[in-house]
């Protein structure tokens, strides 16, 4: 009991740790540069985020039990692992590239004309999710 608790305590400090520096970052941005800015940065970013969340985030939730089955099963789960990275690659990628390439054309449809500032920071975030998504579940 006392290894699960240790476990728990070690992922609700690393996701609040990651939720802290998200937050700090936000709050650093409007203290320097103003609250319009944050706000164009927010818009920007919560495109991106939504996107990684609901497509990488859900892949690599549904691929750690299949590399925790493979690895119960044959002691190794090393292909399941790089066949998971080329679909999700495959897929997150072109998604990613594409978004920033139209980032003037997607904000002006889903957010209106008094955003479009946000679209060249969409762009280069799409860009930087796009590349680290080839270091292939760095974050997990």
């Amino acid at each position: 009991f006392r290894e699960v608790l240790v476990f728990g305590y070690q992922m609700v400090g690393i996701g609040g740790l990651n939720v802290l520096s998200t937050r700090l970052g936000e709050m650093a941005l409007g203290s320097i540069q103003g609250l319009a800015s944050l706000g164009i940065y927010t818009r920007a970013a919560s495109l991106p985020s939504n996107l990684y969340g609901n497509v990488f985030g859900v892949g690599a939730n549904v691929i750690f039990s299949r590399m925790s089955q493979d690895l119960r099963d044959t002691g190794h789960f090393h292909g399941t692992y790089v066949r998971f990275l080329r679909l999700i690659l495959g897929l997150f990628c072109p998604l990613m590239v594409g978004g920033a390439v139209l980032a003037q054309p997607l904000v002006y449809w889903l957010y209106g004309q008094q955003w479009q500032s946000a679209a060249t920071p969409m762009a280069l975030i799409l860009l930087s999710m796009a590349l680290a998504a080839t270091i292939g579940m760095n974050k997990e």
